[in-house]
């Protein structure tokens, strides 16, 4: 079911990758779109999946869902690409065969998720699963590479919109760690 383009911008305009786009703008970006639609309990992308495209929810809900390790301690060293940050809650149990997952967050209409595979293109770090019918745009990592290329102001545009994103999503992080800890 194809939606109309003012109500395809009008879902996404909120979006900060999106937001500082004009109308003229958004046309180009929609080219290279789709839509897909998932069932409740249907996986978008698992943890560890390669991260090949970024995903923006215009209906429905879906949780993000991590696996924990409940004795995990920070090892950085210069040759780890990444540092494993303590886990120090009991897992929020999401269903009889998930006992050592915990729920991050459930995202809704005008999220996104898969903004990190946009620039990092390192594994997923958590498994997006529909919690109701929902319907998600999506964006390919080589469509916003072609974006990059073809039309460089309205890459940029996207671009600070993505760090914005994950500009917030690291505070939003922060505070909640900040607050355990206390």
């Amino acid at each position: 079911m194809p939606m109309p383009k003012y109500s395809l911008f009008a879902a996404l305009k909120h979006n900060p990758m999106f937001a500082n786009l004009d109308d003229y703008s958004f046309q180009i970006v929609e080219n290279y779109l789709s839509f897909k639609a998932l069932e409740a309990g249907e996986v978008l992308f698992e943890e560890g999946d390669r991260g090949n495209f970024m995903a923006i929810v215009v209906a429905g809900k879906l949780d993000i869902l991590k696996e924990t390790q409940r004795s995990t301690s920070v090892n950085a060293s210069k040759d780890d690409d990444e540092a494993t940050l303590p886990l120090e809650c009991e897992p929020d149990v999401v269903g009889d065969d998930d006992e050592n997952v915990t729920r991050l967050s459930t995202i809704k209409q005008g999220d996104s998720i898969g903004e990190m595979a946009m620039i990092d293109e390192l594994p997923r770090s958590a498994t997006v699963r529909a919690i109701e019918r929902s319907g998600l745009i999506l964006l390919p990592n080589k469509d916003f590479e072609r974006i990059l290329q073809e039309h460089p102001r309205i890459g940029i545009e996207m671009l600070k919109g993505v760090a914005r994103k994950l500009s917030i999503n690291l505070r939003r992080t922060s505070n909640v760690l900040s607050q355990k800890k206390s």
